[in-house]
């Protein structure tokens, strides 16, 4: 019984630095997707269509008529 404790500890204690390397890679990701979006704000290189038409004319007609 013991042993299986330990064993359970140990395999825990593996997994946490996996678990802090991808903690880091998301924060990393997650201030690069700030900084893009903060340059292009800043320099007014967002995209042309400034209205999406995508969904009329989807919508089935509600009246009988």
């Amino acid at each position: 019984m013991r042993n299986c404790w330990r064993s359970s500890r140990d395999a825990g204690s593996r997994k946490e630095p996996l678990v802090g390397a991808w903690l880091a890679l998301i924060c990393v990701l997650v201030a690069a997707m700030i900084l893009v979006g903060g340059a292009t704000r800043l320099t007014d290189s967002g995209l042309s269509i400034t209205e999406w038409d995508l969904g009329k004319g989807l919508t089935p007609p509600l009246s009988d008529a």
